[in-house]
């Protein structure tokens, strides 16, 4: 008996010793997997932060070079524009960084320094930052650095491409309520549709002596696409006046402006070949609502027409306007108007399923306005459009 008792220790020990080390094997290979799928996700995210670095010094470069253009000399002072040599904080600008980098003393760490040359006339932007790994840590790798330059000459002589521009705009009833900087929405829509208009008119000026490129339209939508104010497609850019007539009023319908706007891109095609020869103009439809559709089917129908248009080689950006959850007031005394969670969700899902990618899909705030919004867009076009130099 005892013998047989010494044999089932012995034989415990041995299954106890196997069961330690198997654990303590899994144990090291969990935290290597665990490191290693980190990794990755922190490499994603340096690498996304470099991606969206990229676009904003297109799009400052590109701002420059504009204002010297117009101007004549680089801006003097940060009322004017970016000046040359100073560094500024990504988050005091109209773009934005902070889900990608890390913070000290709540400042972002990322940065955007603007170079003029006078003697070739150039513009060079340039954005860098950090990120916080927060699975390399582990092996202390606490920061990745990353940056972006851009580089876009004064005179903007060379334009890629032939350009159509289709805006589809709510002008439903909620629009009469105040934003989150406490604008009424109409008004600042409008007003940043005209400033739009006005940054492709200065970006085409003197680009047109071989054909018109630019052709642009406009669909104002409530409960059903307000005809009367549809600007259609055609060359040039629409009027201020074609755009302050706008007033906002009725329910919200956006699947007959979207389905308006892919029958638009399938015909643009032709104008442009015949105009210029060009047989693939870039196209692009910037949709804007501020709340939900009054039917469920309208947003099955609007993600059709987006899916279709960008199948067939349609670039759009979709802006979330005041879905903020936050009550907002109007101009008039004592009525104002709350959005649910439900409401917020459901129009961000059908504004990012439409969008072309998750950074095509833009939203206001209390520090993004709609104006900075249409004018980052903007320069993205322009950006898209232009031999920029990285």
């Amino acid at each position: 008996m005892k013998k047989t008792h010494r044999k089932e220790t012995l034989f415990a020990r041995w299954k106890n010793d196997i069961a330690g080390s198997i654990a303590a094997m899994w144990i090291t290979s969990s935290v290597a997997i665990i490191i290693t799928a980190g990794s990755a996700y922190d490499a994603t995210i340096a690498f996304t932060a470099k991606a969206k670095a990229q676009s904003i010094a297109d799009a400052v470069a590109l701002n420059a070079a504009i204002y010297v253009k117009e101007f004549g000399e680089p801006p003097q002072n940060d009322i004017q524009g970016f000046v040359g040599g100073t560094s500024y904080n990504v988050s005091d600008t109209s773009h934005d960084l902070s889900k990608y980098v890390s913070s000290t003393n709540d400042v972002n760490n990322s940065w955007v320094r603007v170079t003029y040359d006078e003697e070739t006339g150039q513009a060079t932007a340039v954005v860098s930052g950090i990120t916080a790994p927060r699975f390399m840590s582990i092996v202390n790798i606490t920061s990745i650095d990353f940056s972006a330059r851009s580089t876009v000459n004064y005179a903007i002589e060379d334009l890629n491409n032939s350009v159509s521009v289709a805006m589809v705009l709510d002008v439903s009833g909620s629009m009469f309520f105040h934003d989150e900087t406490g604008v009424k929405r109409q008004d600042a829509m409008e007003s940043a549709v005209i400033d739009l208009m006005h940054n492709f008119n200065a970006l085409v000026a003197d680009q047109e002596d071989d054909g018109q490129i630019l052709r642009t339209g406009m669909i104002p939508y409530y409960s059903r696409i307000w005809f009367p104010a549809v600007i259609n497609m055609n060359w040039g850019t629409i009027s201020d006046n074609n755009i302050f007539r706008l007033f906002e009023g009725g329910g919200t319908n956006s699947s007959g402006a979207m389905n308006l706007a892919r029958n638009w891109m399938n015909g643009e095609t032709a104008f442009h070949e015949a105009e210029t020869g060009r047989e693939n103009p870039k196209k692009y439809v910037i949709f804007m609502t501020d709340g939900v559709n009054n039917r469920t089917f309208f947003d099955t129908s609007t993600i059709n027409a987006c899916n279709a248009m960008k199948a067939e080689g349609v670039e759009i950006f979709t802006i979330g306007y005041a879905l903020t959850l936050q009550t907002y007031g109007s101009p008039a005394p004592g009525v104002s108007h709350t959005p649910t969670q439900a409401v917020i969700d459901r129009a961000t899902a059908l504004l990012s399923n439409c969008a072309s990618s998750p950074e095509h899909f833009r939203t206001t705030s209390g520090d993004t306005s709609i104006s900075e919004i249409f004018e980052n867009i903007g320069a993205d076009i322009a950006a898209d459009i232009i031999r920029i130099s990285n």
